[in-house]
């Protein structure tokens, strides 16, 4: 019996022994820190993005797996060989850090070097694994393209021309076809440019504008920078402001009559010589503005020096409603400093109020016969020695183009002009009309375009006979009234308004009103048409 326990127990030694030697796995698993054997990388696909831009960019995504959860692609080399792109990728081992043993999924974005590359279908190749990409125009980056150029007064003055003195034609004048002359469209040594001129730019062939817009500098120049390659139209509107203030009247000269030029620009084109030319219709502009500044300057300083050196070689003073004398520019100069511009004195000068009005319709473009060609009227207010009357100054332009002042005009006590007996006022229409006339009870006429500016661009002329006469009848008879009228559709309605000043007390009928409305019309289109 004690033998057969001792075998029993041997055999569940045995036994015991078994179970444990078949269930026994060892250590487990644990994460290491250095590379493992196979490092390789392993690339399952390629996605290749095209960015919207231009020049265009291109982008290869790399999906794939990496030997190990430390592993990471440290660089990614390129090279192209005729339209394939090969990608290879190097992975590295973060230093000192534990992973775990198993591969693990990527991805990594390559930035393709495709600047400058042709129009073509090309090949990403990523160890073994391919994408591919089009380019449908070549990707070549555009340089910026530059419009430039001048606005400037292309110069002609004519001296002469009334009064049967012959007209005198400047350098930089050539003839026009229907008669008179204009300026020969050559931007030419000492012709200055026009500061302050707006300049539009528009897209595709000319008539075009409203893309971008310039002012020209105190040189006339203008540019329109980094520009892409196309057709543009640069263009200068002058009914546009600052445009009307700075130039009217007047016209284009260069490169036509229209002020717009049609530019067509390639890559990196620079065009410095889209330049416009203006002819002023009566004055070389900025050298007048120039010459009455110096003149504003000289009076306002009381410096003798310089008044006399801006005279002529005679000068003349004169009262409103009286005859003129004429001084040498020392005399003058002594009679204005001891007679007008002593005591209170404290004078204010206008550029922009029309003396004409001053003048009871007389013409300041006249006053000293044909001989004299003024250019310039400027009104002073606070003239005197106690301030109290105004004056006009008058500068005439010579035959070689320069300035001299002229002659003064005072009144004692200010201008107190009477008013027209017929002022006529018409404004719209298609053609976008606005006239005014003035009918004198002394025969004085003056007309002018209210488009164009109120001094250069006037006709003065006297009524006489059966018109002066039935002028001067209303006027004695008849007592003031306005009298508006509007016709045609809202689109294209003409307003025209008339307005009577009379010293009688009689009422006007209406076929009297009909007569000055008909009197009015008729003397502006026969002085238009002149002109």
């Amino acid at each position: 019996m004690a033998h057969h326990h001792k075998v029993l127990l041997i055999l569940a030694l045995v036994l015991s022994l078994a179970i444990t030697a078949c269930t026994t796995t060892g250590p487990a698993a644990t994460p290491s820190s250095t590379p493992p054997l196979d490092d390789t990388i392993v690339v399952d696909r390629v996605e290749v993005v095209i960015l919207e831009s231009f020049p265009v960019q291109v982008q290869a995504i790399v999906h794939g797996t990496l030997p190990d959860a430390c592993a990471f692609v440290e660089k990614a080399e390129q090279a192209r060989r005729d339209d394939i792109f090969e990608v290879t990728l190097t992975a590295a081992w973060q230093a000192n850090a534990r992973c775990a043993p198993e591969r693990t999924p990527f991805e990594h974005t390559v930035s393709l070097d495709v600047m400058g590359l042709p129009a073509g279908t090309y090949v990403v190749e990523v160890h073994g694994v391919r994408g591919t990409f089009a380019l449908s125009t070549p990707n070549i980056p555009l340089e910026p393209a530059t419009i430039a150029g001048h606005v400037w007064h292309d110069l002609c003055a004519v001296t002469g021309g009334e009064g049967g003195v012959p007209s005198s034609p400047s350098e930089g004048c050539i003839p026009e076809t229907g008669g008179g002359y204009r300026a020969n469209g050559l931007m030419e040594q000492g012709e200055p440019g026009i500061e302050g001129v707006l300049v539009s730019l528009g897209q595709g062939e000319c008539p075009s504008a409203g893309l971008q817009s310039a002012l020209t500098d105190a040189d006339g120049e203008y540019a329109f920078p980094d520009l892409d390659a196309g057709t543009y139209c640069v263009s200068v509107d002058p009914l546009q402001e600052p445009n009307t203030s700075v130039s009217v009247p007047g016209g284009w000269t260069a490169p036509d009559d229209q002020g717009g030029i049609t530019v067509a620009l390639d890559s990196g084109d620079q065009r410095t010589d889209v330049d416009l030319g203006w002819d002023y219709q009566f004055l070389p502009a900025d050298a007048l503005t120039e010459f009455e500044g110096r003149l504003v300057q000289a009076i306002a300083e009381r410096d003798p020096t310089r008044m006399a050196q801006l005279m002529g070689e005679a000068f003349v003073i004169a009262a409103w409603r009286s005859e003129g004398e004429t001084y040498s520019p020392q005399e003058a100069v002594a009679q204005l400093i001891e007679r007008h511009l002593g005591g209170s004195a404290s004078p204010a000068f206008y550029w922009e109020r029309d003396p004409t009005m001053l003048l009871e319709g007389a013409d300041p473009y006249a006053l000293f016969g044909p001989d004299v060609h003024i250019v310039g009227v400027l009104l002073v207010t606070g003239w005197g020695n106690e301030g109290r009357n105004e004056a006009l100054l008058f500068i005439a332009q010579l035959s070689d183009g320069g300035y001299v002042w002229h002659g003064i005009l005072t009144a004692f006590g200010g201008f107190a002009p009477q008013p027209p007996a017929i002022n006529w006022h018409r404004e719209g229409g298609i053609a976008g009309f606005c006239d005014d006339l003035g009918l004198y009870a002394n025969g004085n006429v003056y007309a002018r375009s209210c488009r164009t500016g109120p001094l250069h661009n006037s006709v003065h002329a006297r009524l006489t006979g059966d018109r002066l006469a039935q002028l001067e009848s209303w006027v004695n008879s008849l007592g003031s009234f306005e009298v508006e009228r509007s016709t045609g559709a809202v689109a294209d309605a003409m307003t025209v308004r008339l307005t009577f000043q009379g010293t009688g007390t009689g009422e006007a009928s209406q076929e009297e009103v009909q007569a000055m409305f008909d009197l009015a019309s008729a003397v502006f289109a026969e002085l238009w048409h002149a002109r």
